[in-house]
């Protein structure tokens, strides 16, 4: 791990909700979460990079470098005001260019974007962080890599988020089974505890840490957290948790999304 000797400016990895549905309550526990998250913050951070599980990449990262992104509405059957949500806020080419040479002078495979937009991995949770969208943004897609490149990017108050969720099984979400949801809730604890562990322990090296994660599909119920090839929901907090050098993070809350635990992190 590499050696970090300026205060850092906080890394998270956050519950995104479903789809927009956190933007059509207020009570919604994603935006309760969301929307006091974005107030704890130590300043108001100079831009933000943010890794989203709903942009898939097949080998090494992808770096959105587009100058004034348009938005993905990304999911379908929601009410109509939901395809025209608007968060104006600018990306960043030139923070774009910095991430891809990060990346490629670490020896991981990356390319530059400057056509996609933000999805909702991207500017739900945004919107509801900071409303005002005046702070740059750039998207990276999802990698199973820890990523601690990014980490001296905090030392210029950047805020690195990881947008996922640490329990994310659709069986279990619309299972209408009271015998299916119990085992669904039972494994999200399962799991949850698990991340909780092995993110916050003290007693662990940051070597140690990163492997447990590395082997995060043994953990307990872990499969059912997060079915084998539909983990991208996790991946994103692998980044995020290399950004903060393998250092022990601190858990920030769980949230219950229709009794499934979902948990927040900071490093």
């Amino acid at each position: 791990m590499m050696a970090c000797t300026k205060q850092l400016f906080p890394a998270l990895f956050i519950g995104h909700g479903g789809g927009p549905l956190p933007l059509l309550d207020d009570k919604d526990v994603f935006a309760v979460e969301l929307k006091q998250l974005g107030k704890s913050l130590p300043k108001k951070p100079t831009a933000i990079v943010i890794v989203t599980a709903h942009w898939q990449s097949s080998h090494g990262f992808e770096v959105s470098s587009v100058s004034s992104p348009s938005l993905l509405y990304d999911y379908s059957g929601f009410p109509p005001s939901t395809y025209n949500l608007k968060y104006p806020a600018q990306g960043a080419p030139i923070l774009a260019d910095k991430i891809y040479n990060l990346f490629k002078d670490s020896g991981i495979p990356t390319k530059k974007d400057d056509k996609r937009g933000w999805d909702h991995g991207v500017f739900i949770p945004l919107m509801l962080m900071f409303p005002n969208a005046d702070i740059p943004i750039v998207s990276i897609s999802t990698c199973s890599n820890f990523a601690n490149a990014l980490a001296q990017l905090r030392e210029s108050d950047i805020l690195i988020i990881g947008s996922g969720m640490s329990f994310h099984n659709f069986g279990y979400f619309f299972a209408n089974d009271k015998k299916k949801q119990d085992e669904g809730i039972a494994a999200s604890k399962a799991f949850d505890g698990f991340l909780t562990e092995t993110l916050t322990s003290t007693t662990i090296s940051p070597e140690q840490r990163v492997q447990k994660m590395v082997q995060w599909s043994s953990a307990p119920s872990a499969l059912q957290a997060h079915p084998l090839g539909q983990e991208e929901h996790l991946i994103p907090l692998h980044v995020v948790m290399g950004s903060g050098l393998g250092e022990a993070g601190k858990h920030l809350g769980t949230v219950q999304f229709k009794g499934y635990h979902s948990s927040f992190y900071q490093f």
